[in-house]
């Protein structure tokens, strides 16, 4: 199944829960359990090639990931509004896939390794108002949390924050600006 699939699913089931972290985390759950079905039948009835089901377990994993961000992100912005780069203009935030996650290579039981990275320091235009760095390293926060919380119906993902530019030392959320002093990403 195509990735932007899994992404359109999994929101529609998302976005009527408005701020039910709990409800959000068990509808991710569900839909991890059902997918990973559907990848185990590929691989075990269809005998379909190792490639094809770690690059659908990969996709299943990142479309859990953006699921899970924009509720989260869209949480954040109801209480602090919007973060706003040095122009005025909405700041993003990306989950870099590292390891066997950034490689398509996922196996059943894989924990994923992530970067989080926004892209301009500025701050929130609510009435009550963070810094892009407190806003994000909250949603952060919140995501690892989602992901990493046990319940009756399991956890979804063990995450490593390890391979983070500073490794465990270093911040949860680092701003693009400040990647530039750990990468060269001029493209050269």
């Amino acid at each position: 199944m195509e990735r932007s699939t899994l992404v359109e699913e999994i929101w529609a089931d998302l976005a009527p829960l408005e701020h039910d972290t709990q409800r959000a985390g068990s509808v991710l759950r569900r839909f991890k359990r059902r997918e990973s079905l559907r990848i185990a039948y590929g691989d075990l009835i269809r005998e379909q090639r190792l490639e094809a089901i770690t690059e659908q377990i990969s996709y299943l994993a990142d479309a859990i990931l953006e699921g899970a961000v924009r509720f989260l992100r869209r949480k954040h912005i109801d209480r602090w509004g919007v973060p706003r780069g040095p122009k005025g203009e909405p700041a993003e935030f990306s989950i870099l896939g590292m390891g066997k996650l950034g490689g398509l290579e996922l196996n059943y039981s894989s924990d994923i390794d992530i970067i989080c990275i926004y892209d301009h320091d500025g701050k929130t235009d609510g009435s009550q108002t963070q810094t892009n760095k407190e806003f994000f390293n909250t949603l952060a926060k919140d995501l690892i949390k989602l992901l990493t919380s046990t319940t009756e119906l399991g956890c979804l993902y063990r995450v490593d924050l390890r391979l983070r530019p500073g490794g465990s030392q270093a911040p949860l959320v680092i701003c693009a600006e400040t990647a530039k002093q750990y990468y060269d990403l001029s493209g050269r």
